[in-house]
């Protein structure tokens, strides 16, 4: 098995610590440094040094105790993030809760967007052997000077040259679907995320439950959880223009506010096909550029799932959309039949204990069909919906409440969990002293029962 590799930069800021004997005091910094004489000998790519271990931990182990943390009121200072992600809803999420993090503190924050390796590869297969080729020429990324936090979202394996690297600067890892995607047979990369996931630079979050349970049931990776934080779905104001855009392409004005409407995506599609072959009148399909979230508040809207979770599922919950799904009986049935499938391979235990869509604890936010005739135009279950939407709306707003608050303390702590770098310098810790446990967020349990 192919083992992590730290390639040393040019410039290392915290190579003169390394090579310092005696331990040196942690402080903020009050002037402008000297500037920094580097004598560590660059080690080329053929030559890359193997480590199991983060570099807070090798080939010293450090302490950052009395360093300034990133929110440290007594020191508050502007941050700079590193966004490795390409996908816009996540773009958002991020946005939104680092926002509701920094505005009450009086901070601002520089967000640098990139794919990373992601640019480079087809198909998400970041390889080790793309991580190893891409690093090199990019090691100024993880240079904690530039960035004080790198925030990789969505597509995690584009964080795998940084890890792969041990990329000297704070690291959090936003998982919100699979965190293999594109290299699922790829076991040394789902060793090493178990690795690096009680690394002291790194933390780990996931926005639903089913992630580290298909880590450790699926794929026999520990990854070490720093907290569930589910999407607040919170839109920002360049997030809801972005998502505008194909308003136009729909008339609203023409859609009744209680007539089911179902988004053409090729998956949903199936559905409106077993309507047809039933004799069924099929709902409104809208396009899926249809206007994002505040286009569809507090309609209908059917969905037969295909993850254990979506980023626009609690962004439309959180505007009130109501969400009809088929019920568990029926779903099953129709995954064995094939008419549908659910990435992951869900047992029936499993769809209610991790499965947003079907999770027992969170049941109370959807309307469930038990048959196609149940979305005829005039069924009872159509009934029911309009007569229970402002019950259902009511309940969704008081759970978004708590669930935004609960996701943006997570990220409040760990965003407060990592040293500001840049401002510090690090002190040996002696050999007789364990490392850090790795760190969890304090937090209430994940849902509120309304």
């Amino acid at each position: 098995m192919s083992e992590p590799y730290v390639g040393v930069p040019e410039h290392d800021p915290l190579s003169p610590a390394l090579e310092t004997q005696e331990p040196v005091t942690v402080h903020a910094s009050t002037s402008v440094p000297p500037p920094i004489i580097d004598e560590t000998p660059v080690i080329s790519d053929s030559e890359l040094m193997l480590v199991r271990q983060s570099w807070m931990e090798y080939p010293q182990p450090l302490s950052f105790e009395e360093a300034p943390a990133l929110l440290d009121p007594k020191h508050p200072k502007n941050l700079n993030f590193l966004l490795v992600n390409s996908h816009g809803a996540v773009e958002n999420e991020v946005h939104a809760v680092f926002d509701k993090v920094l505005t009450p503190l009086g901070l601002n924050a520089t967000y640098t967007l990139t794919s990373a390796v992601g640019s480079v590869v087809a198909n998400r297969k970041v390889t080790d052997e793309a991580s190893r080729e891409w690093f090199p020429s990019h090691t100024s990324l993880c240079d904690p000077n530039l960035y004080d936090l790198i925030v990789v979202g969505d597509v995690i394996t584009y964080g795998r040259p940084f890890l792969t690297a041990a990329c000297k600067t704070n690291i959090i890892l936003y998982i919100t679907n699979r965190f293999d995607f594109g290299v699922s047979d790829d076991h040394d990369y789902a060793q090493l995320m178990a690795t690096a996931s009680r690394w002291p630079n790194v933390r780990v979050m996931a926005n639903n439950l089913w992630e580290q349970r298909y880590a450790l049931a699926k794929k026999h990776a520990d990854i070490h959880l720093y907290a569930y934080a589910p999407s607040t779905g919170t839109l920002t104001e360049n997030y809801r223009e972005h998502v505008k855009d194909g308003e136009a392409t729909v008339d609203w004005n023409s859609i009744h506010q209680h007539e089911f409407v179902i988004i053409g995506r090729p998956n949903q599609m199936r559905l409106v096909q077993l309507m047809e072959e039933a004799g069924i009148t099929p709902p409104t399909v809208v396009p899926q550029r249809h206007g994002g979230p505040l286009v569809l508040a507090r309609r209908p809207l059917i969905h037969v799932p295909y993850q254990a979770n979506t980023m626009s599922l609690f962004e439309n919950i959180n505007v009130g959309v109501l969400y009809v799904l088929p019920s568990l009986q029926l779903y099953e049935s129709w995954l064995e039949q094939g008419h549908f499938t659910l990435d992951g391979g869900q047992t029936h235990e499993e769809l209610l204990t991790y499965v947003d869509w079907y999770r027992t604890d969170l049941q109370f936010l959807f309307f469930y069909f038990d048959s196609l005739e149940d979305l005829a135009p005039s069924s009872e279950f159509r009934a029911r919906v309009v007569r229970e939407a402002e019950e259902k709306w009511h309940a969704m707003k008081q759970y978004m409440k708590y669930q935004t608050d609960r996701s943006v303390d997570a990220w409040r702590q760990a965003l407060q969990s990592f040293p500001r770098l840049s401002d510090s310098t690090p002190i040996r810790r002696p050999a007789d002293i364990p490392p850090p446990m790795p760190l969890m967020a304090e937090l209430p349990d994940p849902v509120l029962h309304v």
